[in-house]
């Protein structure tokens, strides 16, 4: 089967993705003073990404990780990250709510099986 990205299909839930993606990017826009790479995940479009550990202006650091990935048919993947702290605790306001990653699936599913 040939390989679809997201980008060629998707017609999902646009707009709560980026509500709860937002805080995150603004949360490390006026807090973080400098990042490093700490790791890699392979990204929606199956190439590599990077993970990155954030210092933070009050000193403290955060860090990515992959809260969810999902592999699906015709290699549509879908990754989500969230921020952990420095105990290796999630960031509540950084994680995708469940309900958001069930419907995301669903849709891709219903796109799948069209």
């Amino acid at each position: 089967m040939e390989k679809i990205k997201p980008a060629d299909y998707w017609s999902g839930p646009v707009e709560p993705m980026s509500e709860y993606s937002l805080w995150t990017a603004d949360f490390l826009k006026e807090n973080s003073v400098r990042s490093k790479k700490i790791g890699e995940f392979q990204d929606m479009f199956h190439e590599k990404a990077d993970l990155m550990e954030h210092q933070l202006k009050d000193g403290r650091r955060v860090s990515d990780f992959v809260q969810c990935e999902k592999d699906f048919s015709h290699g549509i993947r879908i990754v989500l990250l969230g921020l952990k702290d420095e105990k290796g605790q999630p960031i509540p306001e950084s994680l995708w709510p469940e309900e958001f990653i069930r419907r995301v699936e669903a849709e891709t599913i219903k796109i799948l099986a069209a």
